[in-house]
């Protein structure tokens, strides 16, 4: 289900060109800026409904099942550092947060299927299914969000994928190309981040798949982003994780 309307006969992404959809909605840089005072804090609402409105700066394109190419990459990634900064400067909720038509739950019982005894509210999903097996079979972005035991963020992640195997035509070379160019150059400059492996990001050709890491600012300090991508014929899959509790260094 698209979450936001378009024009009868427009495909999401017609004409699409980085910043077109989204003026007037500047990014806040740099990165992530200090962390907010959450302290002791009221846990979400389990199964409660997202109330993220982010139609102002996807225009045209849509969150619920972003297509395979570098514009479904574009959308995940803004709406992840909106949620994500948000969160960690402690000035919205985890349900302000949450896009709509996502819902609030678990973060064990979404990632494992089943909920643990020792559970103690400080891991929590950003969830279109509520399973992230079938969120990632119906090509749904998933956030998990930690706290640690002052109620401060100190994880913030999204996942797409992996999905069902795919027909390997589904994605074109083009559009596979501009998807890992845009992990590399893209990513980096919209959280102001500066990759730190692999070293050899520059040279090319850039890897169908790869594990990078990134240093973001958090204020005063640097803060670490471990991004996983593949999207190799057949495969698409990607997933980040920021980590505010595990420095990183900028070198």
């Amino acid at each position: 289900m698209a979450i936001f309307a378009r024009p009868p006969g427009v495909a999401a992404q017609d004409s699409f060109t980085f910043g077109a959809d989204n003026l007037g909605a500047p990014i806040d840089r740099p990165g992530f800026g200090p962390a907010g005072q959450a302290g002791k804090r009221d846990w979400p609402e389990l199964g409660a409904d997202g109330q993220g409105d982010y139609a102002v700066v996807l225009g045209r394109l849509t969150i619920a099942k972003p297509t395979e190419d570098v514009a479904g990459l574009w959308s995940v990634y803004r709406v992840t550092q909106m949620v994500c900064n948000s969160l960690y400067r402690g000035n919205k909720t985890l349900a302000e947060v949450a896009p709509k038509g996502f819902v609030i739950a678990r973060g064990d019982i979404h990632a494992l299927g089943f909920g643990g005894k020792n559970w103690g509210e400080n891991w929590y999903a950003i969830t279109k299914t509520g399973d992230s097996e079938a969120d990632a079979a119906e090509g749904h972005p998933a956030w998990e969000i930690k706290y640690d035991d002052d109620g401060n963020l100190s994880s913030c992640s999204v996942t797409i994928g992996p999905g069902p195997a795919r027909d390997k035509s589904a994605t074109n070379d083009a559009d596979r190309a501009q998807a890992i160019q845009y992990m590399y150059i893209g990513v980096p400059q919209q959280f102001s981040a500066i990759i730190t492996e692999p070293h050899f990001a520059g040279v090319y050709p850039l890897s169908a798949n790869e594990l990078i890491t990134m240093a973001v600012p958090c204020g005063d300090a640097w803060c670490r982003i471990s991004t996983l991508y593949d999207f190799r014929p057949g495969k698409w899959h990607f997933s980040s994780t920021i980590r505010f509790n595990l420095p990183a260094k900028a070198e």
